[in-house]
């Protein structure tokens, strides 16, 4: 009887050792999250929409924030100016979703769009966007 115990014993050790992984993960091949890329949506000084409801927004001499209307923002690309809001606060953060209502321009304002801040982009990014496109 001592026999099976110790059989199974060491067949439920074999069982469970070859589940565990080999090698400890190795964290530098993790990749890594870019770091969140923050803006106060006061401090936006211009913007400029395409018509595929992207929204590039200037918020420096040197940031430019990209953002996505997440539904259909009607006559964002026509409007002349816009109001900014985030979700109850001031700071908006990339991966953060925030409301934007086009004003002006022909711009038929039917409540606030939802807007996702995709990312900032770089100097190279920015000097390669066309110039209809560049806040």
């Amino acid at each position: 009887m001592r026999p099976l115990i110790l059989i199974s014993t060491l067949t439920a050790l074999a069982a469970v050792g070859a589940c565990a992984p080999a090698t400890a993960p190795d964290p530098s091949s993790a990749r890594a999250e870019p770091p969140r890329r923050c803006f106060q949506v006061d401090r936006v000084q211009n913007f400029r929409a395409t018509a595929d409801q992207t929204l590039y927004l200037r918020t420096s001499r040197r940031a430019v924030f990209e953002a996505r209307a997440l539904g259909a923002c009607r006559d964002l690309d026509w409007a002349l100016g816009i109001t900014l809001a985030g979700q109850g606060v001031s700071t908006v953060c990339t991966g953060d979703t925030a409301f934007v209502v086009p004003r002006g321009g022909g711009a038929i304002a039917d409540g606030p769009c939802r807007i996702q801040v995709v990312r900032q982009l770089t100097p190279e990014q920015i000097a390669a966007l066309p110039d209809r496109d560049r806040p």
